[in-house]
């Protein structure tokens, strides 16, 4: 119910009644904290959700976004919630009258008005509706008093949920018996909104019947209002914005209520890796959300699909780029550029280099190979005395640096991989059945991992091999002399 006066509105003889100069004014035997850890404590704030992250983010009675008095009530009764004290008048009728609301669902706030140590009127009750706030009254007579000492005082001792809020606590002398204003029709505030383009946000009242609504006041969280009744706003910036929406009936009656809408600008990236063959990449989006786009630089168009595999059939820059769409209407660009180079059918004319078999001990080369795992990709039989070896960077030139081990011994040492092959002549004795050659990863590149393509001629033979290294293994190609 709200009250009209019929000879005028009274000074309100509360102090600070609308908490908007903060924590003071009143005694509280609760706990005053910024945030809220446990039942008895109070702060002084503007949504309930800054002050425990469960609270529902609640706009004031009066302006959706000015202070109120939050609380956490403890489980045991009679408790001081709020207390102040007044001068009144003798023999004069005097009113007093509140704005509650839940904060959270569960076991709503109860509460007892006391004047001088007697409960006046029936008990102060929110209903279990979160941020719909509700008016409660009672008159007082003074008698022959001339202080009044207006106490809240707790009645629910349910130690699970009874959080609320309270504000406008008003106290003033009756002129006149009050006329009551029937408010069980007033318009509800309650919103629902829809985020397009971004930043695109479109508010609508729940309600259809707005035929009673006098006036509507919107206000964004950004600073911007609105006093349309079904606004459109867009946002400059990311970020969680606590939108509240007040209704003013025509015959007076306010409703209040707010809801978080938050704004998230998209932002997309992706990381590429190399696959085995020469010239395929393995494009992969680092997020599942956006819908996407893929150009691929070479007239390749894929479209939806997070995690792209491709191979280029040609040697030269490529630029990739990722297109993204979220259901927010946000888009993204993202540009990697590629240089594919792509190794020769044959093995240069060159003159092959051999690199003879050093003596360097065993106990040399196991530091660098200890904690690897040995990872045969290739078994050669071998028919010649002798292999001829050229050893790319597989498709992209990114810095691959590689150590040769070959039966133990180190025969190249941080190697770098580049466009031009390494060319090397290894014996393929058959005093023992098998011989080993490891490639070991001095790093892993720009583009991980550590891959090259070795071009093995064995007489007329050719064998293309795919070696791939990394921090935990070895890439190995394991030969077998023919007897």
């Amino acid at each position: 119910m709200g009250y009209c006066q019929s000879n005028g509105p009274s000074q309100n003889l509360i102090p600070n009644g609308n908490f908007n100069k903060g924590n003071t004014g009143f005694f509280s035997s609760y706990k005053f904290t910024a945030s809220n850890t446990t039942e008895g404590e109070y702060y002084i704030g503007t949504a309930p959700s800054n002050w425990y992250h469960l609270h529902y983010p609640c706009g004031d009675h009066s302006t959706g976004y000015g202070s109120m008095l939050l609380v956490n009530g403890a489980p045991e009764p009679n408790q001081v919630v709020w207390e102040t004290t007044v001068q009144v008048k003798e023999k004069t009728d005097y009113l007093f009258s509140l704005w509650i609301t839940s904060i959270s669902r569960p076991n709503p706030g109860m509460m007892a008005l006391m004047i001088n140590g007697k409960q006046v009127g029936s008990l102060i009750k929110a209903n279990s509706n979160t941020c719909d706030w509700q008016q409660f009254s009672a008159t007082w007579f003074s008698d022959i008093q001339k202080t009044a000492k207006i106490s809240i005082v707790n009645k629910n001792t349910v130690r699970y949920g009874n959080d609320f809020a309270l504000d406008d606590l008003l106290f003033v002398e009756q002129q006149a018996k009050p006329t009551t204003v029937d408010c069980s029709l007033k318009i509800p505030a309650r919103f629902k909104f829809t985020v397009s383009q971004c930043s695109r946000v479109s508010f609508l009242l729940n309600t259809a019947n707005i035929s009673g609504l006098s006036k509507i006041t919107w206000n964004f969280g950004d600073g911007s209002k609105s006093s349309k009744k079904s606004p459109v706003h867009f946002y400059k910036k990311p970020g969680a914005y606590t939108v509240s929406a007040i209704t003013t009936s025509k015959n007076g009656c306010l409703d209040t209520f707010s809801r978080q809408v938050n704004i998230k600008f998209l932002k997309t990236d992706f990381v590429v890796s190399e696959e085995d063959a020469p010239g395929e990449i393995l494009f992969k989006a680092k997020a599942n959300g956006p819908r996407y786009t893929w150009n691929l630089g070479d007239s390749s168009v894929i479209n939806n699909e997070t995690i792209v595999r491709h191979t280029y059939r040609s040697s030269g820059e490529y630029t990739a780029m990722l297109f993204a769409e979220n259901n927010s209407g946000c888009k993204d660009t993202v540009v990697h550029q590629l240089r594919i180079d792509l190794p020769p059918n044959d093995l240069p004319d060159a003159p092959l280099q051999q690199y003879e078999v050093t003596q360097v001990a065993e106990d040399a080369v196991q530091p660098i190979i200890e904690n690897r795992e040995t990872d045969i990709v290739r078994s050669l039989d071998i028919n010649d005395d002798s292999v001829q070896i050229a050893i790319y960077d597989n498709g992209v030139i990114d810095g691959d640096s590689i150590t040769l081990i070959y039966d133990g011994m180190i025969i190249l040492s941080r190697q770098v991989l580049k466009r031009e092959p390494l060319l090397l002549k290894l014996a393929v004795g058959s005093m023992q059945e098998t011989h080993l050659l490891k490639m070991y990863a001095e790093n892993l590149g720009t583009i991980p991992p550590n891959t090259a393509l070795m071009v093995i001629r064995d007489g007329e033979n050719r064998h293309d091999i795919y070696v791939s290294s990394n921090a935990t293994s070895n890439g190995s190609v394991l030969f077998r002399r023919r007897r």
